[in-house]
């Protein structure tokens, strides 16, 4: 984490395969995970949020936000999951 910025990449035999970022803007901040389509459903992106959950909130961010879109119900409810605030992208 640079104060303002944060990335995390999940990687299988030196291969990445998920990837959070956090973008800081005071006591708030806005996420994001990615995830291979190969590896959806097998709970990396909601390792991913947990840890930049816990990263956040160790540098003093009170407040997560994503936006997403409302077809994606998958990112959706990951993100309600990890207490973020999902706006509409």
């Amino acid at each position: 984490m640079d104060g303002d910025h944060h990335v995390l990449v999940a990687l299988v035999d030196c291969e990445p395969i998920g990837i959070a970022r956090l973008v800081r803007d005071g006591a708030e901040a806005e996420v994001a995970v990615e995830v291979a389509d190969e590896w959806q459903g097998r709970r990396v992106g909601t390792i991913l949020m947990a840890r930049l959950a816990d990263d956040a909130r160790a540098a003093g961010i009170e407040q997560l936000h994503a936006y997403v879109r409302a077809d994606n119900t998958a990112s959706r409810a990951l993100m309600r999951r990890a207490a973020v605030r999902v706006l509409p992208a």
